[in-house]
Formats: C-alpha cells, structure tokens, sequence
C-alpha cells in the first residue's frame, strides 16, 4: 500500500517548465508516478459524478494546471473528501492554491510546484 509521503516524495522530482496546460501537467505526474513504480487509476470514478485525476490507495491526486478560485477549488475538494474511499488529498499545481489543510476530516497536501525549482512566487 502507498502512503502520501511516497506519492509526494516522487511528485517533488517533477521540473515543470512555468506554462504548461492540465494535460501536460497530468502526464508530467503520471510519468512521475511511473518513475517511482507507484500503482494509481487515471480518471478514476470514486463516486457517482465524481471522477479524479488519479486514484492511489486512498488518495486522491488532483492536478490543476491553473488554479480557479478558492471556493469553487474548496468546493470540488469537498466533494471528493465527502467519498468514504478517500482517505486524504494531494493538489499539484503550478500556481498558488488557497485550500484549507483539512477538509472534512482529511488532511490536504498541496504542492506548489514553482517551489519544487527554488521559486515561490
């Protein structure tokens, strides 16, 4: 079983060129994941309408190339942490995210990924 610390300690290899749209973005953490041999469903369906970027043990891995505002991006998080089968959330994005460390009693990481090159703007 993977844990969070694994998943994120593979998705800070990532170099994500500063513009780069959702698709590449999501290909860029998929070949991450791949990278650290790290099982996960793509575009996994959790619930009834509710689909995430990948799926693994647990964890839901959501990839926004361009962050929308915070209460439709706490919104959508919300729904997601409302799954019984999701036990916490990882957000990976180019762009600053405001989001609340917990949501509905799971814990949320978010990784800037600027920050992973020494530049958090």
């Amino acid at each position: 079983m993977t844990d969070v610390n694994s998943i994120i300690s593979a998705l800070k290899n990532i170099r994500a060129p500063g513009v780069i749209d959702e698709l590449e973005l999501q290909e860029t953490v998929r070949q991450a994941l791949d990278d650290a041999k790290i099982e996960y469903k793509k575009e996994a369906r959790i619930d009834k309408g509710c689909r995430v970027d990948f799926f693994i043990d647990g964890i839901v891995l959501e990839v926004k190339a361009r962050i929308r505002p915070s209460s439709v991006l706490k919104k959508q998080l919300s729904k997601y942490a409302s799954c019984q089968c999701v036990k916490e959330l990882i957000l990976v994005s180019n762009e600053r995210a405001s989001v609340p460390g917990i949501i509905m009693g799971k814990k949320v990481h978010v990784l800037l990924l600027k920050s992973l090159w020494g530049i958090s703007v």
